[in-house]
């Protein structure tokens, strides 16, 4: 895999098709998904690093990281992962030793899904990850606490025990129970909670306090901003395959879809008035984004396009008539 593609990956500037290439890429080989977390490690320590310390190079950094991988790219397979892990002392050499620590293969496994899939961890925790989510966790469990972390969106079986509370650091948040059902999103723009059973503390990572969110209820930490929202029949449609949407405005139909499809839809600025008095009455079972996409242009008059990074909605004409 390019160094670079995975750099953009790491500084989220991947388009669709870039993130289709290491998704692939990643489910190919075990040993793929270890050069993945070092590399990783290597890009948020760097990062850290360079916050803290102004006359740190990261740039220098990661030319290195570029050249020690590019000189072992007809290398056994094998021997990659010693090949990747070498990138370490390069890093070493930059002064950022104690900060660059990949932690070993037996402790740690982290899981990208390139299709929905189950996991189950030591504790009888059963999580069934979305599409291209990503999960990391120990292969045993501290004596006093199960900890992992989540990107991406998954859902949550979690075993009872009181003596070690479940926390999933997710995004800029955290979750914490003992033993619930759940559906748990973490996106760079937003994390939420959906809780089936029992009942999830919901709070972001620097606050002392968070909310309790019951069994029926959903939390959502957006813009600085944590509180309780309404549920939707969408929430978890990703596990049924179905949509439904009942004289739901168009505005937040693209909302559901993008999150459902996970591709981004622009709705354009100047056609949001139109688009909130649009309403949609119809449901989709398994259905395919383009053939939604048609519906919507029969039944509310709209005009789209497709562009580099998803669907752009060009116009809204719902009030026309044939």
């Amino acid at each position: 895999m390019n160094v670079d593609l995975l750099t953009k990956h790491f500084a989220k500037e991947t388009t669709a098709q870039e993130e289709k290439l290491i998704l692939d890429w990643l489910a190919a080989s075990n040993t793929h998904q270890k050069e993945y977390q070092v590399l990783e490690q290597i890009w948020q320590k760097t990062s850290q690093f360079d916050a803290k310390t102004p006359d740190f190079d990261v740039e220098k950094a990661w030319t290195k990281v570029r050249a020690k991988t590019q000189v072992q790219t007809k290398v056994l397979p094998v021997w990659r992962w010693a090949a990747v892990a070498s990138i370490l002392i390069g890093i070493l050499s930059l002064g950022v030793y104690n900060l660059v620590k990949p932690s070993p293969a037996s402790e740690f496994t982290t899981v990208l899904a390139q299709k929905a899939q189950t996991i189950t961890l030591e504790d009888g925790t059963v999580i069934r990850m979305n599409r291209g989510a990503e999960l990391t966790y120990p292969i045993h469990f501290a004596k006093n606490q199960r900890n992992i972390t989540l990107k991406g969106e998954a859902f949550f079986d979690v075993a009872h025990d009181t003596s070690r509370p479940f926390v999933i650091d997710a995004a800029n948040t955290q979750v914490k129970v003992l033993g619930t059902s759940f559906n748990l999103r973490a996106t760079n723009q937003l994390a939420e909670v959906v809780v089936k059973t029992g009942k999830v503390s919901f709070k972001p990572k620097d606050a002392t306090q968070g909310l309790l969110v019951q069994a029926g209820k959903k939390a959502v930490f957006e813009k600085g901003k944590l509180q309780e929202n309404s549920i939707s029949k969408n929430d978890m449609a990703w596990r049924s395959g179905l949509l439904v949407f009942e004289e739901t405005s168009l505005s937040v139909v693209v909302k559901e879809l993008s999150h459902y499809y996970q591709t981004d839809i622009i709705l354009k600025l100047e056609d949001a008035a139109e688009a909130a008095n649009c309403t949609l009455d119809e449901s989709y079972q398994n259905e395919s984004l383009e053939n939604v996409l048609k519906d919507l242009q029969k039944l509310l008059h709209i005009e789209y396009q497709r562009v580099p990074n998803g669907i752009m909605i060009t116009s809204v004409h719902c009030n026309r008539h044939n």
